[in-house]
């Protein structure tokens, strides 16, 4: 097993022994200076050094939540109150710019591939603490895994023109910070036994969507080798929307002076979000998303991977069934193969997750996100009645997922095989029970491979 200590950029880390006891653990490691007072809507700023040996057992603080989503809705129960591990209850602070590393290297000479986790809620909830990812399969299965919190909602996304640094560049803050901790794991991956030239992006929902941004801006080229989208398809804004919506927000807090602005209590910014949502934000929209700012981002991300203008590498990329607003978001994901199919480009992996959960509530079905519960391996310990079918499944998305991890390839072994979607043969991965190529699927058809044995239940 890889040291206890370990020496990064800033210093000594001292991490330790992980659920499992051939991983080692190291948390709470902060990739850039605290965005607070004079730092508070600006790009991140490097972290400072520190003296001595850093612990590195416990998480760091989570970023201020903003999530729209009560304690009563399906998507809340399902990830964040009916998993066998909940969100810690860690506390919420603008200095929350952390991340965290498990590996099982035994060495740091290993260079195990690198999983990279951006965590989805939309933007304005969620946290690097997933517990999800205590579970440390993908990290057993030969992968350095990391995860890190960024800046969410109003904090994260604010795009008002007062707020311009020296280049007139601002908003997209939770962006930056995202590239911010990717440069980070580029620089310092390698103490912990990871390769920093075999790193792969994750994320699924707003995760995904924020691996798509990275994927179409001309900031992060070179940064990593593969990247993993689930249930992902394009919201940003438009500069002047993101304009119109900061206006409306500052006005609620009564100033539109940099300096004040930044001086201000952060309860007064999430009472004024808060506020918001009955004012601004009347229809629910998602105001505080990634904005088409010209540097960062050049374009809305459909034009530029029409273009081809996305970074060409190896991309592995999917939605659900029953996934929000699926056809939308399955069009997007076929731009996307189409784009990556043409001659010369690297290969892309598209699969079509239809596995309906059981369930005796009306919403048991292949829900947004829910491909996660089969990647980290939690169908055996889930709530829902989930049986050796799912757990066989469960083994071939990670057995896919890691493949694809450490060479860019999904196939292996006896899995079925998945072939990259090409012009001539646009197939696509059926991925349930019995995960089968289509090369004909319509989200709205209502169709099943015909060899699919799906278990009968009383939902819809």
């Amino acid at each position: 097993m890889i040291d206890e200590i370990v020496q990064v950029q800033q210093g000594l880390l001292r991490g330790k022994t992980g659920n499992h006891p051939q991983v080692r653990a190291f948390k709470g490691i902060p990739y850039a200076a605290a965005p607070v007072g004079e730092l508070r809507w600006r790009k991140p700023q490097p972290a400072q050094a520190w003296e001595g040996v850093r612990d590195a057992g416990e998480y760091g603080n989570r970023c201020w939540q903003f999530s729209r989503l009560g304690s009563s809705s399906f998507f809340a129960k399902e990830f964040t109150m009916k998993t066998i591990r909940p969100l810690p209850p860690l506390p919420q602070s603008e200095d929350c710019l952390y991340l965290n590393v498990w590996t099982s290297a035994q060495s740091a000479s290993d260079r195990l591939p690198v999983v990279v986790s951006i965590h989805g809620g939309a933007f304005c909830t969620g946290t690097g603490a997933e517990g999800q990812l205590e579970r440390e399969n993908l990290c057993l299965r030969g992968a350095v895994v990391v995860s890190f919190n960024y800046r969410l909602g109003v904090l994260g996304f604010l795009a008002h023109p007062a707020l311009a640094d020296e280049n007139g560049d601002y908003g997209n803050y939770g962006m930056y910070d995202q590239i911010a901790a990717i440069r980070w794991v580029r620089d310092n991956i390698a103490a912990f036994g990871g390769d920093p030239d075999r790193i792969t992006l994750l994320g699924g929902s707003a995760g995904g969507l924020s691996a798509e941004v990275l994927n179409c801006s001309p900031l992060t080229g070179g940064l990593y080798q593969r990247a993993i989208l689930q249930s992902s398809g394009g919201i940003e804004l438009s500069r002047e929307e993101a304009d119109e919506a900061a206006r409306e927000f500052v006005s609620l807090l009564g100033t539109e002076d940099a300096a004040e602005l930044r001086a201000l209590p952060v309860e007064a910014i999430v009472h004024a979000y808060r506020l918001s949502n009955y004012t601004i934000n009347r229809d629910q929209r998602h105001l505080w998303v990634p904005t088409v700012d010209g540097t960062l981002l050049p374009d809305f991300c459909k034009t530029i991977i029409q273009s081809g203008g996305m970074h060409d590498i190896d991309y592995l990329f999917g939605v659900n069934r029953d996934d929000m607003d699926i056809p939308e978001m399955f069009e997007m994901a076929r731009t996307w193969a189409e784009a990556q199919a043409l001659p010369g480009r690297k290969n892309a992996y598209f699969y079509y997750f239809d596995r309906r959960m059981p369930g005796d509530d009306p919403a048991a079905f292949a829900y947004h996100g829910v491909e996660s519960w089969y990647l980290y391996d939690i169908v055996a310990e889930n709530w829902r009645n989930l049986g050796e079918e799912d757990q066989l499944l469960s083994r071939r998305v990670q057995d896919y997922w890691s493949n694809f991890i450490a060479t860019g390839d999904p196939n292996g072994g006896e899995l079925p095989v998945w072939e990259p979607y090409e012009a001539k043969k646009p197939g696509v991965l059926r991925l349930g029970l019995a995960p089968c190529m289509d090369e004909h699927i319509d989200p709205t058809d209502g169709e099943e491979c015909p060899h699919v044995p799906w278990v009968k239940s009383s939902y819809r």
